[in-house]
């Protein structure tokens, strides 16, 4: 809907406040880098106090000390120099009249044709024509300037970039188009020509400036190449390839590069390295789905390994159950032995003494004596 003559004199109006309000700030600015300035020249006079009493006194270490804080200090005097010098241009701007800027929004809604008001969220806007470049089809994007923030223009993020037809860039939603990242664009080598318009309440020709930039291509600052808008981006490096160039992993269901991407050595499906683990026993690269527990150990190893049985678990279950064995017969064959002995001795302690004989008692048993002997 066209804007009629009284809002476009409120919202002149409210720019040229605003336009206002930014050069008694561009004006405190000044103030501030002029006085950083004098400090400076404040420092490099002290210096010259020091090296002329080193001077005199012929204190040679002193004096090359003195001499090597002078370089900086002139570096800082120079980068000074040059802020308040923009700082100076940027005061200089004269504040636009309330026709100047009238006239102005008239010319932006002839040249674009749409210019539109929010009254709720306090913006002024423009729809592009849909853009193209190389190939790729963008879409019409809208230039949503808020006005209240003209007044703070030099801080940056006064307008968006609103995509009407999104076709954002398959490695990154954010981004929908080259020089466009979460409705910011990068101004470029254009920054000081749209800050400048910003300045005087220009709004025609930042609106003009802002179409410029989205309408061309610096392959040399883009957020997205448009070598790689429509490639895929690696989930574990960010690296961007063709479609064709990825490598799908079937355990994560991602996309990486090749130099993110094995194979499992058992199923030899394409698995990321982050999906690989290793054999506790081969050693071997396998996927999840070909890698499982022992259950009597728990020990993590590959379907091959486990089905041939050959986890450390079960030779030691083997040696074990050996061992057990021969330690049972080892016992039987000791009891056996223990038996005879014993029957042995209980035969002899038994045995009835020779007629006439006495019996005596010693330490080791009882000993049938024949008579006329006498007991040792």
């Amino acid at each position: 809907m066209p804007l009629d003559t009284r809002t476009l004199v409120r919202v002149a109006d409210r720019i040229r406040d605003q336009v206002r309000s930014m050069q008694s700030s561009r004006c405190s600015q000044l103030q501030q880098k002029l006085q950083h300035v004098l400090e400076q020249m404040e420092r490099l006079k002290a210096i010259q106090n020091r090296l002329s009493v080193c001077t005199s006194r012929r204190w040679e270490s002193g004096m090359e000390r003195i001499a090597t804080a002078i370089e900086p200090a002139l570096r800082e005097m120079t980068y000074n120099i040059d802020e308040t010098q923009h700082a100076v241009r940027n005061s200089t701007v004269r504040v636009p009249s309330l026709r100047d800027v009238f006239q102005d929004l008239l010319q932006a809604d002839e040249e674009f044709g749409n210019l539109a008001y929010d009254a709720r969220n306090k913006t002024l806007s423009v729809t592009t024509e849909p853009i193209e470049l190389e190939g790729i089809y963008l879409g019409s994007f809208e230039i949503q300037l808020r006005i209240p923030s003209l007044g703070e223009a030099h801080r940056g993020g006064v307008y968006d970039i609103v995509a009407l037809e999104p076709n954002p860039a398959s490695s990154n939603d954010a981004v929908t188009h080259p020089h466009v990242s979460d409705g910011r664009m990068c101004e470029g080598d254009a920054s000081v020509t749209i800050q400048a318009a910003l300045a005087g309440g220009r709004i025609c020709d930042v609106f003009q400036l802002v179409n410029s930039v989205l309408t061309h291509y610096n392959a040399d600052s883009p957020y997205v190449s448009l070598d790689n808008w429509n490639g895929v981006s690696c989930y574990e490096c960010g690296y961007v390839m063709a479609p064709d160039d990825s490598h799908w992993c079937s355990s994560c269901e991602s996309d990486f590069c090749s130099e993110c991407t094995s194979y499992c050595a058992r199923c030899d499906e394409t698995t990321c390295l982050g999906c690989l683990k290793e054999c506790q026993l081969c050693e071997e690269s396998v996927c999840a789905s070909c890698l499982t527990k022992c259950p009597d150990c728990g020990q993590e190893l590959c379907t091959h390994c486990l089905n041939d049985e050959a986890c450390p678990c079960h030779e030691e279950e083997e040696d074990g159950d050996e061992c057990e064995r021969d330690s049972e017969g080892d016992a039987e064959e000791g009891s056996g032995e223990r038996q005879e002995h014993s029957g042995a001795e209980a035969a002899r302690v038994t045995a009835p003494a020779a007629a006439g004989s006495t019996v005596h008692a010693d330490s080791m048993g009882q000993t049938a004596v024949l008579p006329g002997q006498r007991p040792d």
